[in-house]
């Protein structure tokens, strides 16, 4: 459904004076009128044209000839009350008409809302003129042209003033709200009412969830307004101003690393433009969709390696169409095929969902990460020869003949980890503690100092994790809820009554420093450099590539109007 809301102001009515028509209030020059050519009839009538309602209507409506439009328009409607058939012919919207015509012929508007103001008698300035009699006089004279058009006045209340902008603000918006709920095309006029007036409507229609909005301009020509025909009005829809506010909508949500929620707005932008396109108030030429294409696709590529799917994020830098996103970024080595890293990953999620205060997110992928750590280190040990993963790929089943049951390796295990290993071949590692005891025998085995010395360092910041995986569900489920206060006071309660591993349990704000040390030791097991997104205060892998490159792209597209 579409919708009209407008201003009214004096220029929304002109009166049949002899052979032509006269605004009964039009006082100020406009960029947008069409005056007649110099010296022509049309030119004299306009430049009489308030001696006409001065000299003619005045006088008929036995007014003053200094006349308040609220006064001339009060006088109009107590006549066309009365004689309804007389003045209908005389009557007609000045400027609204065109508006009105345009907004019916080419978006089949059934419903006009405009702004009204009926100020107290002590206004001395305003109270002259307002426009409540005017509504009234639109209202007899749209009904007997337009059966099928809703008219709904929204008057001002007395206590806000039209040239109050804070109260325009709060009260247009309360009222666009209102009347905007289930609307998907909104056009509007601005030329009517105060400068505050034209403001706070501009403003509150930008900040309404509606996809489609545009603007009817009138082009005011002279000759046509004396002959009683509408002007034509043009289509603007301030798209550039709207992009600049989603942009920066964008800009603001992806510093709290909302990659789904920017997606819906540039969706919603898109789809904007795609209407605007449609409605032909703008060439497509003036767009640019693959930039936003792009944008979105890098976006989603976020949003699959947080839910750790990166074969879909790879499938998709892979596409044809999104050539422009692999050449303008790092993504594609950062994301695809080999250069992948779930456990860098994982560790970056877990520094994201602790700066976003989300510790749920936060201690489920804490578990997460020691578990991968550990997986990874048995890979880098070479380790992985020693399972059976043809008949157990997603688990961890540590096959003895492999080992050799007489080797240190498998001594040194079967001593930490107890004679139940030997019950069942091959054995399943049955948790982390597990995994742990066969990652110390196998460092044992190596007897490389360096993966000695990295490994008591991981120990070290795995056991003061203990506590905390143990207790996440724990702290999930808890029907309190989870923040960062609550960690620190269980921890507290759990250190008074002894429970296992709290008293070595490092503090809740030492988590991050911990998985921290984690990840440099590993780095140093894998011997690579430390990546340089492993640390407290380093860039974050892949969110913050695809934040930046998404952020670059639409300032240039802000700057520029579009990205090559």
């Amino acid at each position: 459904m579409s919708i009209l809301i407008a201003n009214l102001g004096t220029s929304d009515l002109a009166v049949k004076i002899e052979d032509h028509y006269f605004p009964i209030k039009f006082e100020r020059n406009e960029p947008n009128i069409k005056l007649p050519p110099a010296h022509s009839n049309e030119a004299a009538l306009w430049s009489q044209r308030e001696a006409f309602i001065q000299e003619f209507l005045c006088d008929e409506l036995k007014l003053n000839n200094n006349a308040s439009f609220r006064d001339l328009t009060h006088k109009i409607l107590e006549n066309y009350q009365q004689n309804p058939d007389y003045w209908h012919s005389r009557l007609l919207p000045g400027r609204i008409w065109g508006i009105i015509k345009t907004a019916q012929e080419k978006f089949h508007v059934k419903h006009v809302y405009y702004f009204v103001t009926d100020q107290p008698s002590t206004e001395v300035y305003g109270y002259p003129t307002d426009t409540v009699n005017l509504a009234e006089i639109l209202n007899i004279w749209l009904q007997r042209e337009m059966l099928d058009l809703q008219i709904t006045p929204i008057i001002i209340p007395q206590h806000i003033k039209p040239v109050e902008q804070d109260a325009l603000f709060n009260y247009y918006y309360e009222q666009l709200h209102k009347i905007s709920q289930g609307e998907d095309k909104i056009l509007i006029s601005l030329k009517g009412g105060t400068p505050q007036m034209q403001i706070a409507l501009r403003i509150q229609v930008m900040a309404l969830s509606i996809d489609f909005q545009a603007y009817l301009e009138p082009e005011l020509d002279i000759i046509k307004v004396l002959a009683g025909e509408a002007s034509p009005c043009k289509l603007n829809a301030y798209w550039l101003y709207i992009r600049g506010q989603k942009y920066q909508a964008v800009n603001q949500i992806l510093q709290r690393w909302d990659f789904d929620g920017s997606i819906q707005l540039m969706r919603s932008f898109q789809g904007y433009l795609q209407s605007l396109v449609q409605e032909n108030v703008i060439e497509a030429s003036a767009i640019n969709d693959s930039l936003i294409e792009q944008v979105i696709t890098a976006l989603n590529v976020a949003v699959d390696c947080l839910n750790l799917d990166n074969i879909k994020a790879s499938q998709d830098l892979k596409k044809v169409e999104n050539k422009y996103l692999r050449q303008s970024s790092n993504l594609h080595k950062l994301v695809c095929d080999d250069n992948y890293d779930r456990l860098l990953n994982i560790y970056t999620q877990c520094r994201i969902y602790w700066q976003l205060n989300q510790i749920a997110h936060f201690l489920s992928r804490l578990a997460s990460f020691g578990e991968e750590s550990l997986h990874d280190i048995i890979k880098s040990l070479e380790g992985l020869k020693y399972f059976d993963k043809t008949n157990y790929p997603d688990d961890w089943y540590v096959d003895k003949n492999r080992v050799g049951s007489k080797s240190q390796l498998w001594q040194d295990f079967e001593r930490a980890e107890g004679k139940k290993c030997n019950n069942e071949s091959p054995y399943r590692l049955p948790g982390r503690f597990s995994k742990r005891k066969f990652i110390n025998a196998l460092i044992n085995f190596r007897s490389n100092l360096i993966e000695k010395t990295a490994w008591q360092k991981i120990t070290e910041s795995l056991d003061k994790l203990d506590y905390w995986i143990d207790k996440r569900n724990q702290i999930i489920h808890s029907s309190q809820g989870v923040s960062l206060e609550s960690m620190g006071k269980i921890l507290e309660k759990d250190r008074k009554y002894k429970i296992k591993y709290a008293n070595q349990a490092c503090l809740p704000t030492e988590i991050l420093t911990e998985i921290t040390n984690i990840s440099q030791q590993t780095a140093r097991i894998f011997n690579k450099p430390v990546s340089q997104y492993v640390g407290l205060n380093s860039p974050y892998y892949i969110y913050s590539d695809v934040r930046d490159w998404v952020l670059t792209q639409l300032t240039q597209d802000g700057l520029q109007g579009s990205v090559q």
